[in-house]
């Protein structure tokens, strides 16, 4: 299945907005359960947009996933996918998880003591290279040390399971995710999968692709679909409800048509100019957040928890566009490997000379070019 341009454009519009919102679900200092949440005006918003909101971008992400894996046709060829994904996805999440671990580590053991008194980025459970170590660091059978990655952990894992996914989505879609949803959601896989939703929706998008679903048929909907997500998510905050698994699971399909609200808008302008900083800014933001709230609690208690709450997930943002932008500048190829050869050097003349000639378009002669100039 070929993604049409109004899809393709979609998930671009997409890409940078999810990955806006998983930074602010990892702003410090706030519980990921609602009822734990102090009381007033601005918490009660801050855990609607934390807890609530943004709660369905990994979901959509994973949906994303699937529904791109299939349209490519990479479920029928095993051993491309594999080697696809090793380098666009295990690649990364080996580099991240490794830089992640080095500078929470330094800070921890070199700065954190001395700079700061009590500063402890993260736990220890032993100090040698044992699999508790390593386990604590890639997640193995646990969330990984850079948080975030969790989802490419879980993305990682999932691709074994696609060549079984592929036979039952094209010869028993719904009974192969009632399977899927008894055995993973009911944790018969143990530690294998972290979130079970995460596989479900990934499943549900390859049906979509392979079964040639019209992704854009509730666009016509997009206003209701926006009020009934985000009724949901008011629902979820008034009545302090910890378990978000419902809002996880329609999520994806209430954000997805709601986006074309955004089309020709700023926003969409926005996002598919910055869309090329997503996967760098979701898999390199957690040391930065988390370097942030203790330094809020050793050296800024003067800064009010609102402000830090708006403004500590932006500057981070920002500061990874800087480094992103200097890294493609001094070391390009390493850069690409690291974040999955996501980026192009090409500059963007080379492809418009690619695009096809009007054909109404006036023809240049040599007496033309003199009289504009060069």
């Amino acid at each position: 299945m070929k993604l049409s341009k109004d899809v393709s454009s979609r998930i671009t519009l997409l890409r940078p907005i999810l990955i806006f919102g998983v930074v602010f679900v990892h702003v410090a200092g706030l519980s990921d359960l609602p009822s734990e949440v102090a009381p007033g005006l601005f918490m009660t918003f801050a855990s609607y947009i934390k807890n609530a909101v943004f709660r369905g971008t990994v979901p959509t992400m994973s949906l994303i996933a699937g529904f791109l894996l299939f349209s490519q046709g990479l479920d029928l060829t095993p051993s491309k996918m594999f080697k696809k994904k090793f380098v666009t996805l295990f690649v990364p999440f080996i580099i991240f998880t490794i830089v992640c671990y080095l500078v929470m580590d330094t800070f921890n053991g070199a700065f954190g003591p001395q700079v700061f008194p009590g500063f402890n980025l993260m736990q220890q459970a032993t100090d040698g290279w044992n699999f508790e170590r390593v386990n604590s660091v890639f997640g193995i059978t646990m969330y990984p040390i850079n948080g975030p990655l969790h989802f490419v952990r879980d993305m990682l894992v999932t691709l074994l399971f696609v060549p079984i996914m592929s036979g039952l989505i094209r010869k028993a879609p719904w009974a192969g995710l009632l399977a899927i949803a008894v055995f993973f959601g009911f944790d018969f896989d143990g530690p294998l999968i972290m979130r079970a939703t995460s596989l479900m929706l990934f499943y549900i998008g390859g049906v979509a692709a392979v079964h040639g679903w019209n992704v854009l048929g509730a666009d016509k909907y997009a206003r209701q679909c926006l009020l009934v997500f985000l009724a949901i998510c008011a629902v979820l905050i008034a009545f302090r409800i910890d378990d978000n698994t419902f809002l996880v699971i329609v999520a994806p399909f209430l954000m997805w048509p709601a986006a074309s609200l955004l089309k020709h808008t700023r926003i969409e302008a926005w996002a598919i100019r910055y869309s090329k900083y997503s996967f760098f800014v979701f898999a390199a933001h957690w040391p930065f957040m988390t370097l942030a709230w203790w330094l809020l609690k050793s050296h800024a208690r003067w800064m009010p928890y609102p402000v830090f709450w708006v403004v500590s997930p932006i500057l981070t943002v920002l500061l990874l566009k800087v480094i992103y932008d200097a890294a493609m500048l001094v070391a390009p190829t390493a850069f690409n490997l690291a974040i999955g050869t996501r980026a192009t050097r090409k500059p963007v003349f080379v492809e418009r000379r690619k695009a096809p000639r009007p054909a109404n378009a006036p023809v240049w002669t040599e007496s033309d070019r003199k009289l504009v100039g060069p």
